[in-house]
């Protein structure tokens, strides 16, 4: 027998898309785990937005967990464009759905963290939180996303499994060194490729998506050369 470890299927991972030549930058492979941290208004709902739409083939089921939700799901017009479509739904942040049972059918699956109060979440809602982004995503073909204003309040195992972000310019150099130390870079490449957002709705991509065409890339199309040997 070869000295190698033996590969095995996993059935649960059956789905996992990848990317493919002339695929859209914006249709990332699901199923992905991402973290959006900006400002307010700087554009994030907009960007799930445009990641909806470009996915191909598209989510069956989206679920948007927002704070101002009510208990029917409205109180919000941040995704009026899509609540009539089936398999979407807004929902309060009580209903956090449970990570062993959300999915069970393994459909093509989006869940949306938008805007939550993270840093007041509970214990048992930041485990589910973590295992939403580490078991739930992997094993129950979930992309999550969660949307946030400082970098800071993301919960650690989320960012660990994060593996796209995008990341909007940080009033402050705590906020720079945190990301970098979740991403791979420093404050100072953090800092180079803030200077190629030239408005408050720029943002960087980090997509560390397997074979990812353009990891590193601005408003999601166009690629980023960073210069290491800046300071």
């Amino acid at each position: 027998m070869s000295n190698k470890l033996i590969a095995f299927a996993n059935a649960d991972k059956s789905k996992q898309e990848k990317w493919k030549p002339g695929r859209d930058l914006l249709n990332i492979p699901a199923s992905w785990r991402g973290i959006f941290c900006g400002p307010p208004s700087s554009g994030k709902s907009t960007i799930v937005k445009n990641l909806l739409i470009k996915a191909k083939p598209m989510y069956k089921k989206v679920i948007v967990v927002h704070y101002g939700a009510d208990e029917e799901g409205g109180g919000t017009d941040d995704y009026k464009e899509f609540e009539d479509d089936d398999g979407f739904s807004i929902v309060g942040l009580e209903d956090l759905p449970d990570p062993r049972k959300i999915n069970e059918k393994r459909e093509k699956m989006m869940l949306v963290l938008e805007d939550i109060p993270l840093s007041h979440l509970s214990k048992i809602q930041k485990e589910m939180l973590d295992r939403l982004y580490g078991y739930a995503s992997s094993h129950r073909f979930l992309t999550v996303i969660c949307c946030a204003q400082n970098f800071y309040d993301i919960p650690v195992g989320a960012k660990r499994c994060a593996n796209l972000f995008v990341l909007w310019k940080q009033p402050d150099i705590f906020g720079l060194t945190t990301m970098a130390s979740r991403t791979g870079y420093t404050a100072s490449d953090f800092r180079q490729l803030f200077k190629l957002c030239k408005s408050k709705h720029d943002s960087i991509w980090i997509d560390c998506t397997p074979e990812s065409p353009v990891p590193l890339r601005l408003n999601g199309y166009t690629p980023i050369h960073l210069n290491t040997d800046d300071e």
